[in-house]
């Protein structure tokens, strides 16, 4: 049993309507956090945290080492981060798979769980609660 897994963050994800588990927090990390003694992810967490802090967890760890320079944008349904340029060019069509996505390089980058935990919770202590 792996004590702190590694969130794997794919520069692929960055051209799909579906990447980054279509916004939905991957089960790998609800999984650990369940096994660190918490019932589940929602019983901890308000249901909206792991979506708003999906793009910043993405801005922080995936971005600084992509070596094209792509330019990102926060989306409201599925995906909640996407690539809008890469090197100047309009990747926007490799959304929904009518174009075909430029290669990124790394491929991914692996974030450990604590890390992104403590992301979360920083988003959250900075967010004032609902209304």
């Amino acid at each position: 049993m792996d004590d702190n897994p590694l969130l794997v963050l794919s520069s692929a994800d960055l051209f799909s309507e579906s990447g980054f588990n279509d916004g939905v927090m991957p089960w790998e990390l609800a999984d650990w956090m369940e096994r660190m003694g918490h019932a589940n992810y929602f019983d901890w967490f308000p249901w909206w945290s792991w979506r708003v802090s999906l793009p910043g967890i993405v801005r922080k760890y995936l971005l600084p080492v992509i070596a094209e320079d792509v330019e990102l944008v926060d989306v409201e349904e599925g995906n909640p981060i996407r690539a809008a340029l890469v090197d100047g060019a309009d990747v926007t069509g490799c959304w929904d798979g009518s174009e075909p996505a430029p290669e990124l390089t790394p491929e991914s980058v692996s974030v450990l769980a604590t890390d992104v935990l403590a992301d979360i919770v920083a988003l959250l202590q900075s967010t004032p609660p609902e209304a």
